[in-house]
Protein backbone atom coordinates (compact mmCIF):
# COMPACT_ATOMS: atom_id res chain seq x y z
CA UNK A 1 0.00 0.00 0.00
CA UNK A 2 1.64 3.27 -1.13
CA UNK A 3 1.85 6.04 1.39
CA UNK A 4 -0.76 8.62 0.51
CA UNK A 5 -3.11 5.34 0.91
CA UNK A 6 -2.05 4.49 4.45
CA UNK A 7 -2.00 7.97 5.51
CA UNK A 8 -5.69 8.55 3.94
CA UNK A 9 -6.55 4.89 6.22
CA UNK A 10 -5.01 5.94 9.39
CA UNK A 11 -6.98 9.57 9.04
CA UNK A 12 -10.37 8.14 8.19
CA UNK A 13 -9.70 5.65 10.98
CA UNK A 14 -8.78 7.78 13.82
CA UNK A 15 -12.21 9.69 12.96
CA UNK A 16 -14.22 10.27 15.78
CA UNK A 17 -17.21 9.16 13.85
CA UNK A 18 -15.79 6.42 11.46
CA UNK A 19 -17.78 6.18 8.33
CA UNK A 20 -19.17 2.69 6.88
CA UNK A 21 -18.83 2.19 3.24
CA UNK A 22 -21.99 -0.60 1.55
CA UNK A 23 -20.78 -2.63 -1.01
CA UNK A 24 -23.16 -3.02 -3.85
CA UNK A 25 -24.76 -6.35 -4.43
CA UNK A 26 -24.43 -6.32 -8.39
CA UNK A 27 -21.87 -4.46 -9.92
CA UNK A 28 -20.97 -3.38 -13.80
CA UNK A 29 -16.90 -2.75 -14.89
CA UNK A 30 -15.58 -1.72 -18.11
CA UNK A 31 -11.53 -2.31 -17.01
CA UNK A 32 -10.03 -5.27 -16.82
CA UNK A 33 -9.40 -4.90 -12.77
CA UNK A 34 -12.17 -4.20 -10.08
CA UNK A 35 -11.55 -1.07 -8.23
CA UNK A 36 -13.26 0.23 -4.90
CA UNK A 37 -15.45 2.62 -6.93
CA UNK A 38 -17.04 -0.18 -8.65
CA UNK A 39 -18.31 -2.00 -5.81
CA UNK A 40 -18.78 1.16 -3.04
CA UNK A 41 -22.46 2.43 -3.29
CA UNK A 42 -22.41 6.76 -3.45
CA UNK A 43 -19.23 8.63 -3.19
CA UNK A 44 -15.96 7.54 -1.62
CA UNK A 45 -12.86 9.19 -0.96
CA UNK A 46 -10.59 9.52 -4.25
CA UNK A 47 -7.75 8.29 -2.83
CA UNK A 48 -9.15 4.98 -1.57
CA UNK A 49 -11.75 4.71 -4.76
CA UNK A 50 -8.74 3.53 -7.23
CA UNK A 51 -7.57 1.09 -5.18
CA UNK A 52 -7.43 -2.28 -7.43
CA UNK A 53 -9.22 -5.39 -6.00
CA UNK A 54 -8.95 -8.29 -8.08
CA UNK A 55 -9.30 -8.87 -11.71
CA UNK A 56 -12.62 -8.57 -13.72
CA UNK A 57 -14.14 -11.24 -15.99
CA UNK A 58 -14.28 -10.77 -19.87
CA UNK A 59 -16.22 -9.18 -21.50
CA UNK A 60 -19.95 -10.13 -21.39
CA UNK A 61 -19.32 -12.48 -18.20
CA UNK A 62 -19.94 -12.78 -14.81
CA UNK A 63 -17.82 -13.40 -12.00
CA UNK A 64 -19.26 -14.00 -8.23
CA UNK A 65 -17.32 -12.90 -4.98
CA UNK A 66 -17.90 -13.98 -1.80
CA UNK A 67 -18.28 -12.18 1.17
CA UNK A 68 -15.51 -13.94 2.85
CA UNK A 69 -13.21 -13.10 -0.14
CA UNK A 70 -14.50 -9.50 -0.19
CA UNK A 71 -13.53 -9.05 3.70
CA UNK A 72 -10.48 -10.49 3.06
CA UNK A 73 -9.02 -8.56 0.32
CA UNK A 74 -10.86 -5.12 1.99
CA UNK A 75 -9.23 -5.96 4.64
CA UNK A 76 -6.00 -6.31 2.86
CA UNK A 77 -5.97 -3.14 1.29
CA UNK A 78 -8.01 -0.73 3.93
CA UNK A 79 -7.41 -2.33 7.59
CA UNK A 80 -9.47 -0.51 9.78
CA UNK A 81 -12.26 0.95 7.15
CA UNK A 82 -15.81 -0.53 7.57
CA UNK A 83 -17.57 -1.67 5.38
CA UNK A 84 -21.02 -3.43 4.52
CA UNK A 85 -20.63 -6.52 2.29
CA UNK A 86 -23.31 -8.54 1.07
CA UNK A 87 -23.34 -12.69 0.85
CA UNK A 88 -22.45 -12.55 -2.81
CA UNK A 89 -21.20 -9.62 -5.40
CA UNK A 90 -21.92 -10.40 -8.78
CA UNK A 91 -19.56 -8.59 -11.21
CA UNK A 92 -20.38 -7.99 -14.61
CA UNK A 93 -18.37 -6.84 -17.35
CA UNK A 94 -19.37 -4.81 -19.97
CA UNK A 95 -18.27 -5.15 -23.68
CA UNK A 96 -18.69 -3.88 -27.25
CA UNK A 97 -19.29 -5.90 -30.06
CA UNK A 98 -16.87 -5.92 -32.83
CA UNK A 99 -18.88 -6.93 -36.52
CA UNK A 100 -17.14 -8.64 -39.42
CA UNK A 101 -16.59 -5.55 -40.97
CA UNK A 102 -14.77 -4.10 -38.25
CA UNK A 103 -13.05 -7.34 -37.63
CA UNK A 104 -11.41 -7.81 -40.96
CA UNK A 105 -10.46 -3.81 -40.94
CA UNK A 106 -8.59 -4.63 -37.57
CA UNK A 107 -6.96 -7.49 -38.90
CA UNK A 108 -5.72 -5.61 -41.92
CA UNK A 109 -4.08 -3.02 -40.11
CA UNK A 110 -2.47 -6.09 -37.54
CA UNK A 111 -1.06 -7.47 -40.63
CA UNK A 112 0.35 -4.73 -42.22
CA UNK A 113 3.20 -4.42 -39.76
CA UNK A 114 4.57 -7.81 -40.67
CA UNK A 115 3.48 -8.72 -44.22
CA UNK A 116 6.89 -7.57 -46.31
CA UNK A 117 6.56 -3.71 -47.18
CA UNK A 118 4.21 -2.24 -49.67
CA UNK A 119 1.60 -5.57 -49.37
CA UNK A 120 -2.11 -4.84 -49.66
CA UNK A 121 -4.44 -7.64 -48.28
CA UNK A 122 -6.67 -8.03 -50.61
CA UNK A 123 -9.41 -10.78 -48.99
CA UNK A 124 -9.32 -11.71 -45.08
CA UNK A 125 -10.96 -14.66 -44.07
CA UNK A 126 -11.22 -15.41 -40.36
CA UNK A 127 -15.11 -16.74 -39.79
CA UNK A 128 -15.49 -14.93 -37.25
CA UNK A 129 -18.49 -12.68 -37.34
CA UNK A 130 -18.28 -10.47 -34.16
CA UNK A 131 -16.36 -10.75 -31.00
CA UNK A 132 -17.24 -8.96 -27.59
CA UNK A 133 -14.67 -6.98 -26.30
CA UNK A 134 -14.28 -4.71 -23.71
CA UNK A 135 -14.12 -0.79 -24.18
CA UNK A 136 -11.36 1.37 -24.66
CA UNK A 137 -8.35 0.91 -27.89
CA UNK A 138 -8.24 -2.91 -28.63
CA UNK A 139 -5.19 -4.16 -31.21
CA UNK A 140 -5.43 -7.61 -33.36
CA UNK A 141 -1.70 -8.70 -33.18
CA UNK A 142 -0.70 -11.96 -35.63
CA UNK A 143 1.68 -14.40 -34.71
CA UNK A 144 3.86 -15.46 -37.26
CA UNK A 145 5.94 -14.57 -40.41
CA UNK A 146 5.52 -12.33 -42.31
CA UNK A 147 3.89 -14.44 -45.41
CA UNK A 148 5.18 -15.81 -48.70
CA UNK A 149 3.61 -15.46 -52.17
CA UNK A 150 1.20 -13.50 -51.57
CA UNK A 151 -0.71 -15.78 -48.83
CA UNK A 152 -0.60 -15.70 -44.75
CA UNK A 153 -2.21 -17.69 -42.12
CA UNK A 154 -1.88 -18.35 -38.46
CA UNK A 155 -3.26 -17.08 -35.27
CA UNK A 156 -4.59 -13.45 -34.54
CA UNK A 157 -4.12 -12.49 -31.03
CA UNK A 158 -6.97 -9.79 -29.56
CA UNK A 159 -5.56 -7.48 -26.87
CA UNK A 160 -6.91 -4.61 -24.74
CA UNK A 161 -3.50 -3.07 -23.63
CA UNK A 162 -1.61 -5.62 -21.81
CA UNK A 163 -5.00 -8.32 -21.43
CA UNK A 164 -5.96 -11.15 -23.80
CA UNK A 165 -9.39 -10.89 -24.57
CA UNK A 166 -9.18 -14.00 -27.06
CA UNK A 167 -7.33 -15.38 -29.96
CA UNK A 168 -8.91 -17.04 -33.82
CA UNK A 169 -7.11 -18.57 -36.84
CA UNK A 170 -7.04 -16.29 -39.69
CA UNK A 171 -5.91 -16.64 -43.83
CA UNK A 172 -5.32 -13.42 -46.08
CA UNK A 173 -4.57 -12.96 -49.54
CA UNK A 174 -2.53 -10.05 -50.47
CA UNK A 175 -0.72 -8.36 -53.67
CA UNK A 176 2.89 -6.30 -54.14
CA UNK A 177 2.29 -3.77 -57.15
CA UNK A 178 5.77 -3.23 -58.51
CA UNK A 179 7.47 -1.78 -61.29
CA UNK A 180 9.73 -3.95 -63.10
CA UNK A 181 11.40 -4.84 -66.22
CA UNK A 182 9.31 -7.49 -68.82
CA UNK A 183 10.01 -8.39 -72.20
CA UNK A 184 9.13 -6.60 -75.04
CA UNK A 185 9.58 -9.03 -77.34
CA UNK A 186 9.95 -13.16 -77.58
CA UNK A 187 14.17 -13.56 -76.53
CA UNK A 188 15.22 -16.96 -77.81
CA UNK A 189 16.95 -18.97 -75.80
CA UNK A 190 21.26 -18.27 -75.94
CA UNK A 191 20.39 -14.91 -77.25
CA UNK A 192 21.71 -11.66 -75.62
CA UNK A 193 19.00 -9.35 -73.88
CA UNK A 194 19.05 -6.66 -75.69
CA UNK A 195 17.81 -2.78 -74.35
CA UNK A 196 15.27 -2.94 -76.95
CA UNK A 197 13.83 -5.84 -75.55
CA UNK A 198 13.09 -4.27 -72.01
CA UNK A 199 10.42 -2.57 -71.51
CA UNK A 200 8.56 -1.68 -67.92
CA UNK A 201 4.90 -3.04 -66.27
CA UNK A 202 3.40 -3.06 -62.99
CA UNK A 203 2.11 -6.42 -61.48
CA UNK A 204 1.82 -8.48 -58.35
CA UNK A 205 5.34 -9.89 -57.54
CA UNK A 206 4.05 -11.84 -55.57
CA UNK A 207 2.95 -14.35 -58.11
CA UNK A 208 6.64 -14.59 -59.12
CA UNK A 209 8.87 -16.66 -56.88
CA UNK A 210 12.17 -14.60 -58.25
CA UNK A 211 12.36 -11.68 -60.62
CA UNK A 212 14.28 -9.22 -61.42
CA UNK A 213 13.35 -5.62 -60.11
CA UNK A 214 15.93 -3.63 -61.80
CA UNK A 215 16.70 -2.95 -65.62
CA UNK A 216 20.12 -2.53 -65.17
CA UNK A 217 20.46 -5.75 -63.42
CA UNK A 218 19.79 -6.73 -66.98
CA UNK A 219 23.29 -5.78 -68.86
CA UNK A 220 25.33 -8.49 -70.52
CA UNK A 221 22.66 -11.21 -69.53
CA UNK A 222 21.82 -13.94 -71.82
CA UNK A 223 18.70 -16.27 -72.12
CA UNK A 224 18.65 -19.55 -70.45
CA UNK A 225 15.77 -20.33 -71.97
CA UNK A 226 12.71 -19.21 -74.45
CA UNK A 227 11.26 -15.89 -72.87
CA UNK A 228 8.01 -14.72 -74.12
CA UNK A 229 7.46 -11.10 -74.75
CA UNK A 230 4.99 -9.70 -71.67
CA UNK A 231 6.56 -11.13 -69.15
CA UNK A 232 8.78 -10.74 -66.37
CA UNK A 233 12.18 -11.70 -66.06
CA UNK A 234 12.82 -14.69 -63.63
CA UNK A 235 16.17 -15.09 -62.27
CA UNK A 236 16.20 -18.32 -63.18
CA UNK A 237 15.56 -17.53 -66.96
CA UNK A 238 18.41 -15.92 -67.53
CA UNK A 239 22.44 -15.89 -66.67
CA UNK A 240 25.24 -14.05 -67.46
CA UNK A 241 27.17 -14.86 -70.42
CA UNK A 242 30.16 -18.10 -69.93
CA UNK A 243 33.41 -16.69 -69.65
CA UNK A 244 34.71 -20.15 -69.03
CA UNK A 245 33.76 -23.09 -71.52
CA UNK A 246 34.17 -26.74 -71.32
CA UNK A 247 37.27 -27.65 -72.24
CA UNK A 248 39.26 -24.64 -72.03
CA UNK A 249 42.31 -24.11 -70.71
CA UNK A 250 42.52 -22.13 -67.54
CA UNK A 251 44.30 -20.49 -64.93
CA UNK A 252 43.91 -21.78 -61.27
CA UNK A 253 44.96 -19.72 -58.16
CA UNK A 254 44.87 -20.54 -54.81
CA UNK A 255 45.72 -18.55 -52.52
CA UNK A 256 46.68 -19.34 -49.04
CA UNK A 257 47.00 -16.70 -45.86
CA UNK A 258 49.86 -14.58 -48.02
CA UNK A 259 50.93 -17.87 -50.17
CA UNK A 260 49.79 -17.57 -53.86
CA UNK A 261 49.84 -20.55 -56.25
CA UNK A 262 48.85 -20.72 -59.74
CA UNK A 263 48.54 -24.02 -61.90
CA UNK A 264 46.88 -24.50 -65.52
CA UNK A 265 43.91 -26.68 -65.26
CA UNK A 266 40.88 -27.84 -68.29
CA UNK A 267 37.23 -26.69 -67.69
CA UNK A 268 35.24 -29.95 -67.63
CA UNK A 269 31.82 -27.48 -67.44
CA UNK A 270 30.80 -23.80 -68.67
CA UNK A 271 30.70 -20.96 -66.48
CA UNK A 272 29.78 -17.24 -65.96
CA UNK A 273 31.15 -15.12 -63.35
CA UNK A 274 31.16 -16.42 -59.63
CA UNK A 275 29.68 -19.51 -60.95
CA UNK A 276 31.53 -23.16 -59.60
CA UNK A 277 32.98 -25.16 -62.06
CA UNK A 278 34.98 -28.19 -62.53
CA UNK A 279 38.53 -27.86 -63.15
CA UNK A 280 40.66 -31.15 -64.00
CA UNK A 281 44.50 -31.00 -63.12
CA UNK A 282 45.88 -32.51 -66.36
CA UNK A 283 49.09 -34.11 -64.42
CA UNK A 284 47.54 -35.80 -61.70
CA UNK A 285 43.62 -35.85 -63.30
CA UNK A 286 42.22 -34.87 -60.14
CA UNK A 287 39.06 -32.48 -59.95
CA UNK A 288 38.69 -29.35 -58.02
CA UNK A 289 36.17 -26.82 -57.53
CA UNK A 290 36.56 -23.63 -58.28
CA UNK A 291 34.63 -20.23 -59.00
CA UNK A 292 34.83 -18.11 -61.91
CA UNK A 293 36.49 -14.64 -61.63
CA UNK A 294 37.86 -13.53 -64.52
CA UNK A 295 37.94 -14.98 -68.86
CA UNK A 296 39.54 -18.37 -68.29
CA UNK A 297 40.59 -17.30 -64.59
CA UNK A 298 39.13 -19.75 -61.30
CA UNK A 299 39.88 -19.15 -57.99
CA UNK A 300 40.02 -22.60 -55.97
CA UNK A 301 39.10 -22.84 -52.02
CA UNK A 302 36.61 -19.58 -52.09
CA UNK A 303 34.06 -17.34 -53.99
CA UNK A 304 34.17 -14.19 -55.41
CA UNK A 305 30.97 -11.97 -56.98
CA UNK A 306 28.79 -12.32 -59.39
CA UNK A 307 25.73 -14.41 -60.03
CA UNK A 308 25.47 -18.39 -58.65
Amino acid sequence: MNMIVLLTVMVISGQGHQKTYKIKRYVKVEGSRIILNDLVKGVMDPKLGVIELTGSPLPGQRKTITREMMRKMLHQELPGVKFVIPTKISVYRKFRMLRARSISRKIRDGLIKILPRGASVNDVNSGINRIRVPYGRIEFIPRGSGGSRGRWSGRIDVMSGNEKVTDFSASVLYSIIKTVPVSTCMISSGRKIRKSCIGKMSLDITRYQKIYTSAAALQGTIARRVIPAGVPFLVNSVKLPDIVKRGARVLMIAKIGKIKATAWGIAKSDGYLGKAVRIMNPRSKKMVTAFVVAPNTVRVGSQVGGNK
